[in-house]
């Protein structure tokens, strides 16, 4: 029990300290034709939040901190963000996050990680 608590501890820190300090920026990519592959910084930003928070939903669910009902609701508010974040994409000439929807995307996942304890 105590190592689990202590693998749990742990893996808490080390997260809390990924969300704390810079977030790595990506390298570039280059396919044949030249386009750059790497991702918006915005974007970046906004999936990298997406991620830690999809690990704290399983672990707070595998910790008994959420039932399995209030871990879907919480999912199913990340994937309805996904969906917006794929539709501001299409609807993008430049295929490209602006500023106002990335603050509109900030906005709902900090409401999100507040209903996960």
């Amino acid at each position: 029990m105590k190592r689990l608590f202590f693998i749990a501890a742990s893996v808490l820190l080390v997260s809390y300290a990924v969300s704390v300090g810079a977030a790595p920026q990506p390298t570039p990519a280059m396919i044949n034709n030249g386009k750059n592959l790497t991702p918006h910084p915005l974007l970046h930003q906004v999936n990298l939040e997406m991620k830690q928070q999809w690990q704290k939903i399983m672990l707070d669910q595998k910790d008994g901190k959420l039932t399995p009902d209030q871990a879907k609701a919480v999912r199913q508010t990340l994937i309805g963000i996904r969906k917006q974040i794929a539709t501001d994409f299409k609807n993008s000439p430049t295929h490209e996050l602006t500023a106002d929807q990335a603050a509109q995307i900030n906005q709902q996942l900090q409401t999100n990680a507040q209903s996960i304890p």
